[in-house]
């Protein structure tokens, strides 16, 4: 019996293949597997000669399971509460149909799956089954769940799905071009959702790109698990019944394990299999077989009988994957290579174990740590150390050189050979107990992968006082190094601590005033002003720039250096009037020593442009960025990361002068920049992605905004955590959007997420606390508690004005929202007084502060009509409908609420053939905004009454 179920287990397949072709093509497939599967050859000649003699007497011919074309008698046919729309689907267990909601409850789209009526039998109507009990134990983000199951009034058995629109994993990878990195971001999703199934004792056994589809943000949707297996219900000798023969083995050739295709016991390794050859394509470009399998059966052949080549020596199309074939050879060589290897083994038991043993060796991978997927040796674990610290040891390095040359200058200036022997000496020794051991093979593995770049500092600064007491000035140059790796780090108490002793050594050594002490001064005070310690900072800095101006005069770099360093502490604080001297005078410094095409120029251009932004002369730090830019473009390349700082630099400059194309499309070519020079999984890509939703969504484009915010925020929480003001930020902007679609629920969840990490980042008296609370108070509005909504705009307006002053921005936008809430519940008086402080204090130069002007100007006029003084509010209202109209377009909400309160104000004034079609107007743009904006569509419903009890009462007095 078990040699009945292999052979069957191996030929139907392939009889499924042979009994597609046209009966001319027949025949030279099968000599081609005669010539290598005889005796297969001869039993599937047995099999279609019956089926010819079947045919000829004309067997099934009439009740043929339907093509999908042939279903069109089926739409708008009623299943439960869904209508019928299209097929979008046709397999041997079913067809699956595009479904409408119709019974009026809430709008929706569905996959109906409808089981083909010649399976309706014990065993095809159980497959099924199986299938709706497989799906029903998965809720996990990346599977199509389950939504209903039932049978039709005809006795055919339906499942309601999640309707998934998007492109196979495969296609949509090429199409989007996408670099590895991102590609394994997408198949780490898959694995989650395969995780999820196993988990539940599910094996899915068909996993294939046509199972996997990504939607438009790049969310991995898995479908299809009509032959799951569920291992609670199987085993043994169970696994093979008429229930999985039906139809052919439950498989897919090109993606099936080799225990599949030979009849053995499925298990959680034979979705891992498949899981190695799905990641090979990702990745490679072409399937492990080869180009040179056609056929089923020359897959199959190489499935049991050859082992595929490895991933970097055979991977194609370089230019779909972002680069070329040389640099993914590369990339692809040693660790991606074993990984994909150890899940394509051809034994289960020498595959990873579980799908959660390949998604850690990904991560590990990604993290530049080693994987498990290779045997370990002390060297491989070093280069992945020094590659995961890379940015840290080379500025320790880096900081190294400079004292090694430092140290030779001195003994050529001084002659003190034998001294310069002994520092080096004891550097050399230090650096040993730091980064070395007496014995490296005593660490554990688990201190050797653990060891970072933190472990390493920690031990220096702990050994620096013991191995270097008898060198202090070798002492304190090296506690100055390690300070500012510390600050490299955001370490910045740590950093403080090491720069103070550095500072207080140098001074011991060689006095008060002397460059090296004034390198110390300068050093600590840029740790200080990140601390946040501002006046002493203040000291220190100032005190660095006079004696680096006595020591190496006004024309020197490190002169220019002092005055960037300190600029920057004083445009913190707003003092642009001073700080802009100071970044001026670096300017000509640097352009004096280095001419006008040198990094440092760049640099310099783009640190007074950031200051001419700060003040809002946008205007006048575009040609300083459009200079920088040419300098960085020349020198470092199109996607050197420093060239797509000074493209998000210029673009956010160009978005605050409204210039919104220009804008969209440096922050596209920033984008592209960092993901090809730090990969997509990077934090600067997710800042760059999240400014440029910010920009879409304020231009209206809310879709395309939440899908990059989405993806900024995922980037975040992947190489950040879930804790930080990035994924807070992302966060509130994404509620933002959600808000703005009427869903006020989701919105205020997610704003008290964001509120909640904020209070525990920064306190409860911090500026992004005020911001968060808002927005919320907004969302509240929405949800008519206007009540709650005001105490919450009155605790940020209080927040704000302490912390961030009268006329910021954002106190000036918090003032707006809450006059705006006050006229709502009828406090006229307090709300006009707020409006006016505000509008007073925009900047006319900003195009955001222009923007917010808008529905303060709305708010006002609104106000004085509501304060019997329609002839004040009418011209404040005819400027805001012009301004939106312009700025915001002609269907944007702004502009239905400015259009809705120049109608009232006509209607107040007895203009009421003027103020009809703007009240009209302003109902027809509400009216399809209902949802997202319930408020203001109830007012113009309202407003329409007036109108037409108006019309009465004027027509009454006329009679």
């Amino acid at each position: 019996m078990p040699q009945t179920q292999d052979l069957l287990a191996a030929i139907s397949p392939l009889l499924d293949e042979v009994l597609d072709l046209p009966p001319d093509a027949r025949a030279l497939w099968l000599a081609e597997l005669r010539a290598n599967r005889p005796e297969l050859a001869a039993e599937l000649e047995i099999l279609l000669a019956a089926e010819a003699g079947l045919d000829a007497r004309g067997f099934l011919t009439v009740a043929a399971a339907p093509e999908p074309g042939t279903l069109p008698s089926l739409a708008g046919h009623r299943i439960g509460a869904y209508s019928l729309v299209r097929p979008i689907g046709h397999g041997g267990m079913g067809t699956v149909w595009l479904a409408q909601r119709s019974d009026g409850r809430y709008e929706a789209q569905v996959a109906i799956k409808l089981l083909n009526l010649a399976l309706i039998d014990p065993v095809g109507s159980e497959r099924f089954r199986r299938e709706g009990t497989a799906l029903a134990r998965l809720t996990h983000p990346n599977i199509a769940r389950l939504i209903d199951a039932g049978v039709t009034e005809e006795g055919q058995p339906y499942l309601v799905l999640e309707y998934v629109e998007g492109r196979r994993i495969d296609v949509y990878c090429d199409a989007e071009r996408l670099v590895p990195e991102r590609r394994l971001g997408l198949f780490l999703q898959v694995l989650g959702a395969v995780a999820h199934a196993h988990a539940n004792l599910v094996v899915h056994r068909d996993l294939k790109p046509s199972n996997i589809l990504v939607t438009a943000d790049e969310t991995v949707k898995l479908l299809d698990f009509g032959i799951a297996k569920l291992l609670a219900e199987d085993s043994g000798a169970a696994e093979r019944t008429g229930l999985t023969d039906r139809g052919g083995a439950p498989l897919t050739p090109e993606y099936a394990a080799p225990e599949q295709a030979q009849g053995r016991p499925v298990t959680t390794g034979t979705d891992i299999y498949s899981l190695g050859v799905l990641l090979y394509v990702l990745l490679a470009g072409r399937h492990p077989t080869g180009a040179g399998c056609h056929t089923v059966a020359e897959h199959l052949r190489a499935l049991g009988e050859s082992e595929p080549p490895r991933l970097s020596a055979v991977v194609a199309g370089g230019a779909e994957r972002g680069s070329t074939v040389e640099r993914l050879r590369r990339l692809y060589r040693g660790d991606l290579d074993n990984i994909v290897a150890k899940a394509l083994k051809k034994r289960p038991e020498e595959r990873y174990a579980t799908v959660q043993e390949f998604t850690d060796d990904l991560h590990r991978y990604l993290r530049d740590e080693p994987v498990r997927a290779r045997p370990d040796s002390l060297g491989y674990r070093l280069g992945k150390f020094v590659r995961r610290n890379r940015a840290a040891l080379a500025a320790v390095l880096a900081v190294m050189a400079l004292l090694a040359g430092a140290a030779l200058r001195e003994r050529q200036l001084r002659g003190r050979a034998e001294r310069e022997a002994r520092k080096a000496g004891a550097v050399e020794q230090y650096l040993v107990s730091v980064f070395g051991a007496a014995d490296p093979f005593a660490l554990t593995e688990t201190d050797r992968s653990k060891t970072t770049a933190r472990d390493l500092l920690d031990r220096g600064a702990q050994r620096i006082d013991t191995a270097l007491a008898l060198q202090p000035d070798v002492r304190a140059e090296l506690r100055g190094a390690l300070g500012r790796v510390y600050a490299s780090l955001s370490l910045y108490d740590a950093a403080a601590t090491q720069l103070r002793r550095s500072l207080q050594e140098r001074r011991s050594l060689y006095g008060p005033r002397n460059p090296a002490v004034a390198e110390a001064m300068d050093q600590l005070g840029q740790v200080l002003f990140r601390q946040g310690h501002l006046a002493e900072a203040d000291s220190l800095l100032r005190g660095a720039l006079a004696q680096r101006r006595e020591h190496f005069g006004s024309l020197h770099d490190a002169t220019a250096e002092s005055l960037d360093h300190l600029a920057a502490l004083l445009v913190d604080r707003d003092d642009f009037a001073h700080a802009e001297p100071l970044l001026r005078e670096a300017l000509a410094i640097r352009r004096t020593l280095h001419g006008d095409d040198d990094l440092s120029v760049a640099a310099s251009r783009t640190s007074l442009a950031g200051l001419l932004h700060s003040r809002g002369a946008n205007t006048e730090a575009l040609p300083l960025l459009r200079d920088a830019l040419a300098i960085r473009e020349r020198r470092l390349g199109r996607d050197h990361p420093l060239t797509a700082e000074t493209l998000t630099s210029l673009a956010s400059t160009e978005e605050f002068l409204g210039h919104y194309a220009p804008a969209e499309s440096l922050f596209r070519r920033a984008i592209a920049a960092q993901r090809k020079s730090l990969g997509s999984v990077h934090r600067s890509v997710a800042v760059s992605l999240g400014n440029l939703g910010e920009m879409l969504f304020k231009v209206g484009r809310n879709d395309e905004a939440a899908a990059l915010l989405r993806e900024a925020l995922a980037i975040n929480r992947q190489v950040l955590g879930e804790r930080t003001d990035e994924v807070s930020s992302n966060l509130g902007n994404l509620a933002l959007i959600v808000r703005d679609q009427g869903d006020f629920d989701e919105a205020e969840r997610l704003l008290r997420q964001a509120l909640q990490i904020d209070k525990a980042l920064y306190g409860p008296e911090h500026f992004n606390v005020g911001y968060d609370l808002n927005e919320l108070a907004v969302v509240l509005r929405m949800k008519y508690q206007s009540d709650s909504a005001i105490a919450m705009l009155r605790e940020a307006l209080r927040l704000s004005r302490k912390v961030m002053g009268e006329n910021d921005r954002g106190t000036l936008a918090i003032t707006v929202h809450l006059g705006r809430a006050l006229r709502e519940v009828g406090k006229l008086e307090e709300a006009e007084g707020l409006l006016r402080n505000a509008l007073a204090k925009f900047d006319p130069n900003n195009a955001d502060t222009r923007l917010l002007s808008i529905p303060g100007q709305i708010g006002l006029g609104r106000t004085l009509t509501g304060l019997g003084r329609p002839a004040e509010a009418m011209p404040l209202l005819e400027a805001a409908l012009t301004a939106s109209r312009d700025q915001l377009g002609p269907d944007n909400p702004r502009t239905a609420e400015a259009t809705l309160g120049l109608g009232e104000c006509l209607v107040a004034v007895g203009q009421l053939a003027r103020a009809e079609p703007l009240l009209r107007q302003a109902d027809s743009l509400l009216s399809s905004r209902r949802k997202a904006q319930p408020r203001l569509a109830a007012e113009a419903d309202l407003a329409l009454s007036r109108l037409a009890r108006n019309r009465q009462r004027q027509a009454a007095i006329r009679r």
